[in-house]
């Protein structure tokens, strides 16, 4: 009888041992992947099915103003634009039962006074203290965001100038097609050609024959940097022709590079 007890004890002893080392192990696991979570410089959260917010690193506790010993008081509702909680909410779901989804996006998340910050979105589902959860790499583009809408209303200015001269303006592609022009050469086109002019037209179209070489020639110097004046002869209606002068500018992009 008492040998039964002590084998049954020691049996215990073992199994008992057995669970701690292996909740020491999933302790270890979790400690190296929070190490290594913590130091990547993008913004890392992961939320529960129930969104709570389970971890976050340092680049986003930064980011968010959120302490991360302040995580059990917030969901993730309270760090998500309402403009956009409800996109997350519906993919999360969908993710959690294992539909496919878009799992890159764009959305604006708020910190913890309340704003407003354009971030790129990627979300994944992992496995995080037993529970499947929702990996988020976040980063900030809001500075991206803003170059962009004051490249957009810079052209938009232009292209209102463009609207209100008399001179016509052709923006032409490396193809030699019309891109964009003005109103000025839409109405100079229809007056002279008694066409309508459209993108993707080909600007030889309304160069005369006997001009096209020169014209080729200085548009392979504008395309390396040259500004070029000339008067260049057109075909109109009738067989007729019209001098004009033209001057060619290469197209630059924001960093200076000609398009």
């Amino acid at each position: 009888m008492a040998t039964k007890v002590n084998d049954d004890y020691l049996k215990r002893i073992q199994e008992l041992e057995s669970k701690k080392a292996n909740l020491e192990h999933k302790v270890n696991i979790a400690s190296s992947l929070e190490e290594i979570l913590s130091k990547t410089s993008a913004g890392l959260l992961i939320f529960n099915q129930d969104f709570n917010i389970k971890f976050i690193n340092d680049s986003l506790e930064s980011t968010i103003g959120l302490k991360k010993s302040d995580l059990k008081n917030h969901t993730v509702s309270d760090f998500i634009d309402n403009e956009y909680f409800d996109i997350v909410r519906k993919r999360s779901q969908l993710r959690f039962s294992g539909k496919d989804v878009d799992e890159r996006y764009q959305i604006k998340i708020k910190n913890i006074n309340g704003q407003s910050i354009w971030v790129d979105l990627k979300a994944s589902l992992i496995k995080y203290d037993d529970e499947t959860c929702v990996l988020c790499t976040i980063i900030d583009i809001s500075d991206r965001i803003r170059s962009d809408k004051e490249i957009n209303e810079k052209k938009n200015n232009i292209q209102s100038i463009l609207n209100n001269t008399n001179y016509s303006f052709f923006l032409i592609s490396r193809d030699l097609e019309v891109i964009e022009f003005n109103k000025s050469a839409k109405i100079f086109v229809k007056a002279e050609f008694n066409e309508n002019l459209e993108e993707n037209d080909h600007i030889l179209n309304y160069i005369h024959d006997d001009q096209r070489d020169s014209f080729l020639k200085d548009f392979a110097k504008v395309l390396k940097g040259k500004e070029l004046t000339s008067e260049r002869k057109i075909k109109v209606l009738n067989g007729e022709t019209m001098w004009i002068q033209s001057q060619l500018i290469p197209s630059r992009d924001e960093n200076g590079h000609i398009n």
